[in-house]
């Protein structure tokens, strides 16, 4: 059996301008800032794509996928602060490559990103977020007991990190759901 410390970065390979370039996987960390920096990541990830209009896809420019190539092809293992100028460096030059190379350069960083596929992705992200939040207890209606009350009682889902912090009440109504 591998140890997690025995592996290196997932990478990958691709072939501009006679050159290859190396490609490596984008960490939790990374992706979650790219979203945090690009709302456009975000609703692609989300499955919003209808809110994002030809115009607004116009004005975003080539951002976003500049700076995910950006990161996908910047080594992780470089010092963090050296990193970041490299990062802002190549997303410059990544905007400035063919749309070929682009494509190439993004299918590849997610090959290394999305083992299996931005599907099983998704329903492990799902699946983990599921187990973070506790759903309101529901009627025998099926309605969550908060809406059942007023329609103007907000829905508190409560954050835990442990199920040792679940209250017994609660622990039951999550278990039913």
């Amino acid at each position: 059996m591998t140890s997690l410390r025995e592996l290196g970065p997932v990478t990958g390979t691709v072939k501009i301008g006679g050159k290859e370039v190396t490609t490596y996987g984008i960490t939790l960390p990374e992706f979650l800032n790219l979203c945090n920096q690009f709302e456009e990541i975000r609703l692609l990830m989300e499955g919003r794509m209808s809110e994002l209009s030809p115009e607004r896809i116009m004005k975003m420019g080539g951002a976003p996928l500049s700076h995910i190539i950006a990161e996908g092809t910047t080594d992780p293992a470089m010092d963090v602060e050296e990193r970041k100028k490299a990062i802002e460096a190549t997303a410059k030059v990544a905007r400035a490559q063919s749309i070929s190379a682009q494509t190439a350069l993004v299918r590849s960083i997610f090959d290394n990103t999305f083992e299996g596929g931005v599907g099983p992705f998704v329903e492990n992200l799902n699946a983990i977020m599921q187990g973070l939040y506790v759903k309101p207890a529901t009627t025998a209606e099926g309605q969550s007991e908060a809406s059942s009350k007023s329609s103007e009682t907000p829905t508190l889902y409560a954050v835990v990190t442990h199920p040792s912090q679940i209250p017994a009440g609660l622990e039951a109504a999550r278990r039913a759901s």
